[in-house]
């Protein structure tokens, strides 16, 4: 079975939702089986439209009718945030919020299951680039206060949301490939290229994590870089 139209599905939207903060346009399930993820189903046939009419209808106005719970939740959020200059406090103001604005908190089922949001990471092993919206806005709602400035500020400034948009579907593969080319100049950079490249079983390049700024230098790093390194340490470490 297939799509007579799935090439007009992917070639003719009018924008990519990888420019989205989204990394992938295909949908796809794996199973995680002896350490290894085998693709066991295509659901792009008949889920890709779905998922499409999903993004715009929780990004744009309809020409008729209501919006989305979700766009409208959203649209209370961001004028809160613009009008207190902060995030919510945590979930329980956020629907404060809604419930203020007219929405039903029994309607807030989006908010409820965004609190499990670290579990199901972890549940299914869903790469952190993959999901760097939904990372983005859990930390804004249910994230702690020590980081929610910075999320407050890449959130309302449109180059910062760009950048974190661009930056945060990048693979861990592709930032250390990244940041070692960048640091050439130091032999550290140098030394762990050499020994990615002549490693014989290739796990020397799996199996190190190789740090180039110091404590000092990390005070430097732009607003979204900031987030992104919180954002990759936070969601893994919740128990």
């Amino acid at each position: 079975m297939y799509r007579t139209d799935r090439k007009n599905l992917y070639e003719k939207q009018p924008f990519p939702i990888t420019e989205l903060g989204y990394r992938v346009h295909r949908i796809g399930a794996s199973l995680f089986k002896n350490g290894e993820f085998i693709q066991v189903r295509d659901h792009t046939f008949s889920q890709l439209t779905a998922m499409v009419a999903d993004v715009r209808g929780s990004m744009m106005l309809p020409v008729s009718g209501s919006p989305t719970r979700n766009f409208q939740a959203g649209e209370v959020l961001a004028k809160n945030m613009i009008e207190f200059k902060r995030c919510p406090n945590g979930a329980e103001e956020f629907i404060e919020w809604c419930e203020k604005s007219g929405l039903r908190k029994g309607a807030l089922e989006g908010i409820n299951s965004l609190n499990y949001w670290p579990y199901i990471i972890k549940k299914y092993f869903i790469p952190l680039n993959d999901s760097s919206m939904i990372n983005l806005l859990y930390m804004c709602i249910m994230g702690p206060m020590d980081i929610k400035d910075d999320i407050y500020n890449v959130m309302t400034n449109s180059r910062e949301l760009t950048n974190y948009c661009q930056e945060s579907v990048k693979s861990i593969h592709s930032n250390k490939i990244s940041n070692s080319l960048n640091n050439l100049h130091l032999d550290n950079a140098v030394d762990f290229i050499t020994k990615s490249l002549t490693d014989e079983d290739k796990s020397f390049f799996e199996l190190n994590e190789i740090e180039f700024d110091s404590p000092l230098e990390s005070e430097g790093k732009p607003i979204y870089i900031k987030v992104i390194d919180y954002i990759d340490n936070y969601l893994y470490n919740i128990n």
